[in-house]
Order: C-alpha cells, then structure tokens, then sequence
C-alpha cells in the first residue's frame, strides 16, 4: 500500500470537485497543480529524497500544498506552529537536523538561518510544466511525516509516521463511515498535531470537501454552529472540548440536517454532557469515540456511542480497528482477564516508524508480543484498561505522568524542566489539576523551590520566561512557591501535603511576631484550607471569597470580642493589618449567642415572619420551596439514606418546625420527633416522565405541620434512580443546603459529625432581642439615607402592569461568559480590592438601565445573613435580601461607577441585619409615598456554593437538572462561578418575556461585560448605545412578546 499512489489517484479522478472550501473554493485539479509546483521545486533544489522539510505557515490551505508537494516528492513533511518560542522551535530544527524550510511572507518571520529557506509565495510563483514532472519510487515503509510531542526529557519528541500506516488508517474510517464522493468535512484540529492528517487526507482519498473556517473568534456556540450549517458539513473530527461549543441547550432537531457524524478524540468524554445531543438527535446524528495514539498511528480503536451511554461512569474506548490487537498486561507481562485492570499494548503492523534518534525510548515503548502464534510489534501505551465482557476496552488513566488536556498530549517533565532552567529554580513539580465533579483536567499547576541565594522570582515569570520557553497550552495557571517539597519516607514528593499549600502564591513568607498574629494565621488556615500564608498576603489572593470574608469576621469576633465593619476587612485584609485592627477596638457581647431555655414556642426571626406572610396570600404557591435533586445509582440503600435523613433531622430541629398562631401572634414550635419516610415514586423510563413526576413532587408546604423536609427516590423503569429533596424557605437558606448535603455525605460514608454548639432557637430568642437594642434601630437610619424618598420602580418595557403578574408562571434561561472576561475586569481594579460580586451588580445594574431606560434603580440581592461564626454550621433561614439603590451618572466612565458602587453594597453588608421587611416599615412611617408590596421588582444573585460536595468515592451521584416553572420577580438574574466560565440564569415572568427575548437579553449582557472587559474606561452614556450592544442585531429585531 502506497499512500501517495492512493492520493494522486484520487487528486487526478476527482478533479473537478471543490478539494478545499477556504476563503475561496480550490478544485481537485487545482491543489493538484499547486502541489505539484512544490514537488517539482523542491526535487529542483537538489534535496535528497527521505528528507525532514519543515512547513512553518499559517494559512491551512498552504500548509495542505505544501504537505501534498512534500509527501510526492518523497520526503518527509515537518510542521512547525509559527507561534511556537523560537527556542522551541531551535530544539526542533536541530533534532531533525531540518536543513529546508518553508515558510510564509505573510507570518511573522522565522528568525533561525537554515540552509534552505523559501517562501511559499516564491514556489508558488514559480514557472512549472506539470509534463515534465517525474516522480521518485515511494515504498510503503518509507517515513512520510514527523510530529513532535511533549517530551519527558524536556526536549520535544518526534514521532515518525509510515506511509502503509497512514493509508491504512484512512482506509479503513473511509471504508468503516462510508464516506462519499462531495462529502463535506470540517476541518477543526490544529495543523500541529497528526489528527490533523485525518482531518485533511480522509476527504481528500474519498472525493470529499474540506471546510476551513475563516473567522479568528470562530470557536464560540454563536459561530461555531451557524457555520456547521452554513457550509452543510456532513463529518466532524474534534475534540470533545469544541464538541460543547455547538451541543449547546440552543440547538433543536432541526439543526444540522445536513450532519451524518460526529467523530470524538483526544479527551475523556463526560457521559453526561452527552445527554442534550441525544435528547434532541436520538441517534440520528452518531456519534463515536475514537481512542489511538500518535505512536500506533491515528486511530486504533472505536465506540459508537448509544443514548443509553449518558447513565455510564465512563464511555468506553470501544474495540480495535481492522489489523489491530489490543492486549492488556499486568507488570509481569502477563494476560488480564476480563474487567480486570493492565497497562494496554496495542499490537498492529501499521503502527509509525518509532521516535526520532531516541533507541532507548524505542526499546522502552515498541515490544514485542506473541498473539495468536503470531509475533507483532506493540506499542506499550502507558494507559491503564480494563477489558469489559462485552469486549469493548474501559479507559481507567495513565500508568506515567503523561496527561491530555484539552486534547493534547503533555509531558509534566518537560514543563518541569523548562521552569528548572530559570536561574533562580532549585525544584519544580507540576500537577495537573482535576475537577472534581467531572475528573477531568482543568488546568496545571507548578510548585517550585528557589535556590538558596534567590529570595524572589520575579512577578512576571510566567509572562515572560516561560512564555519564551512554552506553548502557551503548556503553561501552568499558577506557581506556589515552598521552601521545600514535603516528603515521603521512601524519600518521594508527599503530593497530598504538597496540594494543601495550593493558592498560597507568595514568593517570600512573612511569619507571625505575635500571638494575635499567630491565632489570625490560625484562623486563616482552617477557613482557606492553606498551610503557609504570610502575614502580608492578601486574603482575597489567596482563596478567600465574599463568603470566607464573611466567615472570618465571625469568627474574629468569637476569638476576639471585637467586631470588625466588612468595609473595614476591605481595607484591612492581611494578618499584619487585621492585628493592629483588632488591637484598636473594644471588646462587645452584643453578637454572642447565649442558650435559651426549652419552651414550647419560640418566637420567629425577622426572615420567617416576612416569608411566613408571604405564604398566607397564596399557600399554593411553590416559588418558596428549594428542591435538589441527583441521579443514583441502583447500589444506593434507600433505607440507609432514609436512616440518615432521620439523623439529620433529629440533628437540626428547622426541620422539626411548624408556625401557628396563638392569641394572634405567630409562633415557631419544635417538636422533638416527627415522622418521616423517603417515597419511592415509580415512572416510565425517560427523562419527561421523571420531570412529569418532580414537578408532581414538588407540591406546597403545610407550614403548621412538621418536618418540612420531603424526600423522594424516582425510579425510571430501569432507566434511571433520582433522588429529590424539597424542603421550605422559611427554614432553609442556599448555605443550608450545602450543610445538608456535607452532612449527608458524611454520614452515609460512616463519619460521626461533631455536636453543634446552638441551636436555631437560640439564634431566634439572640435576635428578637437584639431587634430591641439601640444598635439594631441605628441602623435603620442608613437604609433610610440609602433608599431616601420617591422610591423608583422599574419600568420593563411591557404593556402590563407587573404588580398584577405574582401570580403568572416562570421560567429560566442559561448563559455561559468566558472566567477570563470578567477575571479581566476583576484584576483591573485589584487594588481597590473589588469581588466579582461587585463586578457583576455593577454590570447587571448598566443592563437594566440600557433595558428600561431609568438610571436610578433598585435591585434586590441575597447576603449570608450568618454574621456570628456559631451559625456556619446550623441549618435554617439566615440569608437576608436587601434593597440596592444606585443611580449612575450616564457621564461617568464605568471604572469611576463600580468603586462608588462598591461601597455601597459594602455598608449595605455590614447593614444587614435589619430586616427587608423592616426596611419597607420604616419607609411607610416617613413617606407619603405609596409603597408597593415589593421595593424591588428584580434580583441578583451570586451563588457561590459549592455543591459537588455529594460527589465522591463512596456513592455514585450525579446532579440531575430541574427545570424551573417559577420567578419570584419579573426579571432577575443569578450568576456562579465555574472552573473557566460564569453561569447565568435570567429567571422570568413568561407572561411578560419569551424565551426569543432572553436570548436577546443574554446576547446584550454578554456583549456588556465584552465591552468593559475590553476597556474599563468606557463611559457609560457609550455602553447604553445600541450599536455597541447589540453587536451585529439590528434596533428593529427587538421586540418582546407583549
């Protein structure tokens, strides 16, 4: 088999189908010329045959010239990324001893002398007689290309391929996918690495089109999919990273019509983000993984994925292509049975020709192997598998500190290396940093020990030195710096004590010098999860968040008798600074709880008497109940989890509550036992029909009766298990839920969870009497300054009158923006010490005056409400919701605005504790004005809980989504943040909104935050005009369904 015998026949039978969709269409006949005019040039410069030619050009379609005029001319094609450091690129050159070169006039330029250096534009210009070519005598085992990976030396190791090889392959995906003639293929993979033959030379041997995007921001949903419709593309290769970007919540089975396959590679598969696709295409669009390595050639094994895959821990490899043995060895060398986990060794006669000029790395990784009486040549892959007994291969993980993040291939020791070769580096080690929810690789991490005479690296080494020595892919997201790496007592790195020092990112540690230092430090230590902080470290740059500030404040507080102003945390956020704070203040007792005594009413809080009220004017309405639900496997005892429940019921009497009236005044009673029992719910076995039974499930509460807790195990027929919690907000908060979930969790692996100190009621009585202090009605003169008179109401742009809609149905819709957009802003204003809370109020704020047209708005959000440390671990109704009120100046540039409004949220912070319905009394009392039943028609808020705690070894739980059929408000918006992406929720009136219109509404917030982030100077008059909003949407496209 010779691959370029198979390619010119096809070039020359096809000649009149489009070969290349680029900026313009290129014909068989047409790419057959131009690479004909490299073949003969280069036999024309006297370069001998089997040579490495490097191609180091931009422009794709060049590079498939200049690939094709290379492989015809008998030697050996070399890609280079033009972006690539010039150290890197040297390293290259030199170990291929590569002599030739080509690049573009176009591309920046090469910078390394080479004998040969020509310009493609020069080949291409070149006089040429497609008679006069002759071509040499290819053999099948000839080298034909050599791709350079991650090296565990530090160096880039290149992989040669064989020309049978390669043939071999495409051969067998033409022949296996029946590709036709004019089928159209995108062409997604990086021309840098081999997957991106497949891309090319699959169409090219079938008579097939390849489709180049051209856009330089293609990769995002909103281009991505128009375009796979545009160009009618039949076949897709990519990873399964690109794969997200069109299998979005948008797309409908009206899409893609024009779609046969998508082919997936190069990264783990999350089962369960396959269900969106198959829920809209069932199996009509397939998709398949494909498992292989750059050493066995291409591919060489594969799974047809089936719906049923999205209940799987793992989507399986599948089973070996055509001539190809998959064997699984134990360390002994021995055979694995099935289900049985061994290193895998693929053994085939068309895997490459081997590593270049490394024997012993040869020898280490092609053995061979006896199978069936035969022997082979087997590529030992590193990977650990298990056969499973239906004969499809289970990728478990990798035996050697190689990893693939994002779909491409690393070696951990050559990034190590690479930082080592900084003057000031004793030790580095690199991590890679898995996601815990999905086990998948997120980022790199690189811990590194300075040189005894070095007690600093520069702020910039990552923006400059590795930059110069790294693919940008290759670089690690953060360096810890550590006087030393923990040990093992086998003399090896302790990782697990080398993770705790993670977000501690400071080059040199300031210790404690005295003991209210030494107990702060303490107190960091247990809320950040961090071992080493210096005592002039920054809180927020080391982990902590709006939440741990809150945290910390409390528990100063318990430690100290002093009470710190969150603004004055703001402005005080380093041990050194937090010491001499607290040695400035005077000791209180007006925040510290005291056990009450046992009676049989208990009076409410402010938060349940102002929900409470609300249940009475419609006690059918669920917008106050808070549901949960995961999917289960079968393996999880419904008695046992019915055994914990009952614990943590007995364990947080907010679950034992019920509010009755008695003499007209509202009591909270606590009993000491109630009854409670899972419900088992049986249903079809799809996803409709276990949503039809949720929303069946999820039904009012009583609140005169107890517990207000229910929980319900669906079972789908086979299907699927899921389990649903729905409790009641006048006892439970967002931070609540993560505290049963933690605790759920701990339970059911056996743990024993320490005793609380308080209970709920103690926290009642503490604050019914506090309300009754001079402190708490002092208060209500800053909400009274900071909501002022005329208070304003939202006008949305609808006909109806919203007051009049409570009662109307809700619904949501998702949004996803880029971390690094708004981490942008972020670190704009990083000595200011602004959160992303604030970045995200103040740019929500702006999208609502652009919506409504009013600049002096009030916008409702949610606070932790548990300002005494004692309350962190207690379940029941904490959180406050506070009015915002900020009127921005059109005149004012954006970053003149957020610190203003900063402020503002921090005094309504530290203002929290008097009560919303409070607020709206002491409004009543001292305006003429009619207040309506809410301040506010509109919310924001940022969930930053952490809800994978339910995920772990021991059980097998998955979130399982709910759809939402309720909005408290017309228009709210709620915000978390994510590994590399910010979620968005707009929640909404469907009377008053279509689910067009909030994807409108999405696209105009995205577009904001662009802007900004792009230049924080903007005024605000500039961000309120429409053809900076709407980005490419016409004015007269905006309309809402009134």
């Amino acid at each position: 088999m010779i691959f370029q015998k198979e390619l010119l026949e096809s070039l020359k039978r096809f000649k009149d189908n489009v070969a290349i969709h680029d900026k313009e269409e290129i014909s068989y006949s047409q790419l057959l010329t131009q690479s004909l005019k490299i073949a003969s040039f280069i036999k024309s410069k006297g370069i001998e045959e089997q040579s490495y030619i490097g191609v180091s050009v931009s422009h794709k379609s060049s590079i498939i010239k200049a690939a094709i005029g290379i492989f015809l001319s008998r030697n050996i094609f070399v890609p280079i990324d033009t972006e690539l450091p010039i150290d890197r690129k040297k390293k290259i050159l030199e170990k291929a001893e590569i002599n030739t070169i080509i690049t573009s006039k176009n591309d920046k330029p090469l910078q390394i002398k080479t004998n040969n250096h020509f310009y493609i534009e020069d080949i291409f210009s070149e006089a040429f007689s497609e008679s006069n070519i002759s071509f040499p005598k290819w053999r099948s085992e000839d080298d034909i290309y050599l791709y350079f990976t991650s090296g565990s030396t530090g160096e880039p190791k290149g992989i040669i391929g064989k020309n049978e090889s390669l043939l071999q392959f495409l051969k067998w995906e033409i022949n296996a996918f029946s590709f036709e003639p004019a089928a159209r293929f995108s062409q997604f993979i990086s021309p840098y690495f081999d997957a991106f033959l497949r891309d090319v030379f699959a169409p090219l041997l079938s008579g097939g089109t390849i489709c180049i995007p051209q856009e330089d921001a293609f990769y995002t949903s909103d281009q991505m999919i128009p375009w796979i419709e545009k160009m009618a593309i039949n076949y897709i290769h990519c990873v399964p990273s690109v794969f997200k970007l069109f299998n979005t919540a948008d797309i409908t089975s009206t899409h893609f019509k024009s779609l046969h396959y998508v082919f997936l590679s190069g990264e783990r598969i999350i089962p369960s983000e396959l269900e969106n696709w198959f829920n809209k295409f069932n199996t009509d669009i397939r998709l398949v993984n494909f498992y292989g390595a750059t050493e066995t050639t291409m591919i060489r094994s594969c799974y047809h994925l089936k719906p049923s895959d999205v209940s799987k821990m793992r989507i399986p490899i599948g089973k070996p292509i055509d001539d190809t043995h998959f064997q699984v060895l134990n360390e002994q060398m021995n055979i694995c049975g099935p289900l049985v986990p061994g290193e895998l060794y693929i053994a085939t006669k068309y895997l490459t020709n081997g590593y270049l000029k490394d024997e012993v790395l040869q020898a280490e990784k092609f053995v061979n192997l006896t199978i069936n009486d035969e022997t082979f040549t087997a590529f030992k892959t590193g990977d650990t598998v298990k056969k499973l007994i239906d004969g499809n291969f289970d990728l478990l993980g990798r035996t050697d500190r190689q990893i693939k993040l994002r779909g491409i291939r690393i070696e951990l020791a050559e990034i190590e290396n690479a930082i080592i070769s900084h003057p000031t580096v004793k030790e580095a080690l690199v991590i890679p940093n898995i996601e815990d929810e999905k086990k998948t690789i997120e980022s790199l991490e690189a811990f590194i020990v300075l040189k005894k005479a070095s007690k600093d690296i520069q702020s910039d080494f990552k923006e400059t030195f590795l930059h110069t020595k790294l693919p940008s892919y290759m670089i690690p997201s953060q360096i810890h710096v550590l006087d030393e790496f923990p040990l093992l007592e086998n003399g090896k790195t302790d990782v697990q004590k080398l993770l705790k020092h993670r977000n501690t990112e400071v080059s040199s540690s300031k210790a404690p010098s005295n003991d209210i230092e030494k107990l702060l430090h303490d107190i960091w230590t247990d809320i950040l999860g961090v071992q080493a902080i210096s005592i002039d470290a920054n809180f927020l740059k080391v982990g902590g968040n709006s939440i741990s500030l809150m945290r910390l404040i409390g528990v100063i507080y318990k430690k100290f008798n002093v009470r710190i102003a969150l603004s004055e945390i703001f402005n005080n956020l380093t041990i050194e600074e937090q010491a001499i704070k607290i040695c400035s203040l005077q000791k209180e007792d007006v925040l510290k709880l005291t056990k009450s005594d046992t009676k049989k009413l208990y009076p409410l809080t402010t938060n349940q008497e102002r929900i409470f009220y609300q249940y009475e004017t419609n006690k059918e309405d669920v917008s106050y109940n808070l549901p949960l639900a995961w999917e289960i496997s079968e393996e999880v005892s419904i008695q046992k989890m019915e055994d914990i429940f009952k614990q943590l019921i007995a364990r947080h009497e907010a679950f034992r509550t019920s509010f009755t009236y008695q003499e007209n005044v509202l009591w909270q009673k606590i009993s000491d036992d109630v009854p409670f029992q899972i419900e088992e719910i049986f249903t079809q076995g799809t996803d409709q029909h276990i949503t039809e039974a949720i929303n069946v499930f999820i039904s009012p509460f009583n609140l005169s009766k107890s517990p207000l807790l229910r929980v319900a195990v669906i079972n789908a027929e086979g299907f699927k298990n899921v389990l649903v919690l729905d409790t009641h907000h006048i006892i439970c908060d967002g931070m609540s839920q993560i505290i049963l979930l933690k605790e759920f969790v701990a339970c059911y692996n056996d743990s024993k969870l320490p005793p609380l100190e308080f209970r709920f009621r103690d926290y009642s009585e503490w604050e019914n009497q506090f309300r009754k202090t001079e402190e708490y009605v002092n208060t209500k003169n800053f909400w009274h300054t900071m909501l002022g008179n005329d208070i304003p109401k939202l006008q949305l742009p609808v006909n109806f009158k919203v007051e009049n809609l409570s009662n109307s149905g809700g619904s949501s819709f998702t949004f996803y923006i880029e971390k690094h957009k708004i981490d942008t802003i972020v670190q704009s204003f990083s000595e200011k010490n602004i959160t992303p809370f604030s970045v995200l109020y103040s740019i929500y704020h702006l999208f609502l005056f652009k919506l409504t047209g009013q600049r002096d708005i009030i916008i409702g959000i949610n606070t932790l409400g548990r300002i005494q440390n004692e309350l962190l671990a207690m379940i029941g109704m904490f959180s406050k919701t506070l009015p915002i009120r900020f009127n921005s100046d059109k005149n004012s540039s954006y970053s003149e605005i957020l610190p203003e409004l900063h402020n503002i949220l921090l005094q309504s912070s530290e203002n929290q504790i008097y009560d919303l319905s409070h607020i709206k009394k002491n409004l009543l009392q001292n305006t003429s004005q009619n207040i309506a039943d809410e301040l506010f028609d509109t919310m924001f808020v940022f969930q930053n809980f952490d809800f994978s705690v339910i995920e772990n070894s021991e059980m097998d739980f998955r979130s399982y989504s709910l759809d939402n059929e309720t909005s408290k408000y017309p228009l709210s918006l709620f915000a978390t943040e994510e590994s590399e992406k910010f979620c968005f929720r707009f929640e909404y009136y469907t009377a008053l909104f279509t689910e067009e219109d909030m994807k409108l509404l999405g696209s105009q917030f995205v577009q904001l935050v662009h802007t900004i982030a792009e230049n924080i100077d903007v005024k605000i008059s500039n961000l309120l005009q429409d053809e900076d909003m709407l980005n490419e949407v016409e004015k007269d496209e905006i309309s809402f369904n009134f």
